[in-house]
């Protein structure tokens, strides 16, 4: 499991405030040296907490507070000396740039030096509005967004210190050192931040810019906590999405700072997991602290490792050569030329080659293990029995490499559910993909889909990406609708289930628990979703889909969970109309956790 920390800091002198000065002189002399140090130290330290890899970024307010050709200098020169050390440590350190905002022109032609000829990996923007009298979604700021996504690197938001006639009038009459601390980390500066991404979000900043990237600390500022009466509360009329809709499609959260399992749990609970990023917050925070967190999630090994370094690899755009499983040798099946169906807008993989291709060779065992991975991927929920007879590999062989997937973090285990009598014996164990495994596979192709998508959106707005998925998904209804039009509830859910599997979404179906007081219905459970990543970015071809289903099906359905979102299936529920729950049935509550009243698999 890889440790990649994101929110590390440091500091240069001439942006440094003199010793036992400045904002940060509470935080004393050995502090001070901890941010000035991008060597031996910091090293030694990440090593003894197990931290990997720190992205450092320069401690606030940097230069933003800076006019003119000073702050400009500033930068370059921290950006400068960043780079210096990353290149001294390749291995060990990323840098997120630092950025002269008080000229929005010139800090993106600053972000642009940076990442393309310094190589860091995007950039920290502490809050705007103190060094610069306005937040990100003034229109002064739009150069250096629209920077952001062509560039496609992250925008780290950090908080920072109030203005002086903001900081008078909510904290006047307050001990100096308690006013001091209520403005900044106790509490004052985390709801401005969680104020300024709100701002960003209703003032249309991710409609205008679709594949901006947002990375936000301390467990999103707050923000998680209330997004559900957010929703309720702030409708926006025009908007692509609700508040929460962009959290879950430009926003990741980091555990910056936040040592304590209930906050980082509610962050996970509502906004899924492969939104939240392991950080510290050195050397404010303590790697022996941050790491003391990590163990103690009570979460499953893999989405633990996501939340370790997973999840950070995929949005900073970190790859390592063993989890890279783009060039096994697995033969994929495409339409023919020219027919984009729905499941073709990234790409649509078939059957593995007959038995014994995947055999190890001369290549070794490292193919194989990543034929076993894109036939999990293909095939869905598998037992070892069947990947081991589709590959021609003997039982040892097999467990040997998925022994090893699911030390990597790529593949996890479930019981497969059963319906009615399940006999004797312990039910099957079967094997599925986890995000960390979707990831290690090529996505050129989604990347080519998604920036199709964004430039749909910026051209024509967010209603022509909903008309683009609702003609996509027309013809997966001409298509499936003689297949579904016969029979009762289950026998169509059933026809439907077979017609997603023969698409490449491995489908299941079958009786779903109860609901409410209505009788308990149909369950149909996608186990793999061959648009997962684009949907993640433009929600509505899942919401396309769903309607699909609706009309092909002639009730009420209601999308449970989706692997867009999180999830480990896209699970959906299909209403059986009219009839009470019987007597002595189980009611359960909705849920979107991948569980047996939700999924089609036990955990």
């Amino acid at each position: 499991m890889r440790t990649i920390a994101l929110e590390e800091h440091f500091w240069t002198p001439e942006l440094a405030a003199p010793p036992g000065t400045g904002p940060l002189a509470m935080w004393g002399q050995r502090v001070d040296g901890q941010l000035r140090d991008l060597g031996r130290g910091r090293l030694a330290d990440m090593d003894a907490n197990g931290i990997d890899l720190q992205v450092i970024s320069h401690v606030a307010p940097a230069a933003q507070g800076l006019d003119g050709a000073e702050g400009i200098a500033r930068a370059r020169e921290a950006n400068d000396r960043l780079a210096e050390a990353v290149r001294a440590h390749p291995g060990r350190f990323g840098g997120f740039a630092t950025l002269p905002t008080a000229d929005p022109r010139a800090a993106a032609g600053e972000l642009d030096r940076a990442v393309k000829d310094l190589g860091l990996i995007g950039a920290m923007v502490n809050s705007t509005l103190g060094s610069n009298g306005a937040f990100l979604d003034d229109a002064r700021f739009a150069p250096l967004l629209e920077r952001f996504e062509r560039l496609d690197v992250p925008l780290y938001l950090h908080p920072a210190p109030p203005s002086r006639a903001l900081h008078d009038a909510l904290y006047r009459g307050l001990p100096p050192a308690v006013a001091g601390r209520l403005a900044t980390g106790a509490w004052g500066w985390h709801a401005e931040a969680g104020l300024h991404v709100l701002r960003m979000i209703a003032t249309g900043v991710f409609d205008r810019h679709p594949g901006l990237r947002l990375i936000v600390g301390h467990c999103g500022e707050m923000v998680p906590f209330m997004l559900d009466r957010i929703d309720a509360m702030l409708p926006l009329e025009g908007m692509a999405l609700k508040p929460s809709g962009y959290f879950r499609r430009n926003i990741w959260v980091t555990t910056s700072g936040l040592f304590s399992l209930p906050p980082v749990l509610c962050a996970v609970q509502v906004l899924g997991v492969d939104r939240v990023l392991f950080s510290v917050d050195y050397p404010f925070g303590g790697n022996a602290a941050g790491r003391a967190l990590l163990d103690a999630l009570p979460l499953a090994p893999a989405d633990k490792a996501k939340i370790a370094g997973g999840n950070a690899e995929r949005v900073l755009g970190l790859k390592t050569a063993e989890r890279d499983l783009r060039h096994v040798d697995v033969a994929k099946s495409l339409h023919e030329p020219g027919d984009l169906r729905h499941n073709d807008v990234v790409k649509n993989v078939g059957a593995a080659d007959a038995p014994g291709r995947g055999s190890a060779g001369p290549s070794g065992a490292a193919p194989t293990r990543g034929q076993v991975a894109r036939l999990i991927l293909e095939l869905g929920p598998s037992t070892a029995a069947t990947l081991g007879g589709r590959l021609g590999l003997t039982p040892a062989a097999i467990r040997r490499h998925l022994d090893n997937l699911l030390a990597e973090g790529l593949i996890e285990t479930r019981t497969a559910r059963t319906y009615g009598n399940r006999g004797r014996g312990r039910p099957a164990k079967v094997f599925v993909i986890t995000d960390a495994g979707r990831s290690a596979f090529e996505h050129a192709y989604d990347d080519l889909a998604s920036s199709a998508l964004r430039f749909l959106a910026e051209t024509a707005g967010p209603e022509a990406i909903a008309e683009f998925a609702r003609r996509q998904v027309s013809d997966l209804e001409r298509r499936y609708a003689p297949a579904v039009a016969r029979g009762d509830l289950p026998s169509r859910v059933q026809a439907l289930a077979e017609a997603l599997s023969a698409d490449g979404y491995a489908a299941s179906a079958g009786p779903a628990p109860a609901i409410g007081q209505t009788e308990s219905g149909e369950q149909l459970c996608q186990h793999h979703c061959p648009v997962a990543h684009v949907a993640a970015e433009f929600p509505q071809l899942c919401e396309a889909e769903t309607g699909a289903f609706g009309r092909l099906l002639g009730t009420p359905v209601q999308r449970l969970a989706t692997i867009a979102h999180g999830d480990g299936i896209c699970t959906t529920h299909v209403t059986s109309m009219g009839k009470a729950a019987p007597a002595g049935a189980v009611v359960l509550p909705v849920t979107t956790e991948n569980t047996t009243e939700s999924g089609g698999l036990l955990t």
